[in-house]
């Protein structure tokens, strides 16, 4: 599935941690997934940076 965001010009910043969000403790129980954006501005970096 990487191939499919890629190629449709998706952005891969990295990955979760696998940690629920009611863990307390440092126990990784659910799943590592990827996180993908999508710019909705051609200009997002100057947009992100001029705030």
């Amino acid at each position: 599935m990487r191939n499919c965001y890629k190629a449709a010009d998706w952005i891969y910043v990295g990955q979760t941690k696998g940690r629920g969000k009611h863990k307390v403790h440092r126990t990784f129980s659910l799943p590592v997934k990827d996180i993908w954006l999508y710019p909705l501005e051609h200009s997002f970096k100057q947009a992100l940076c001029n705030t």
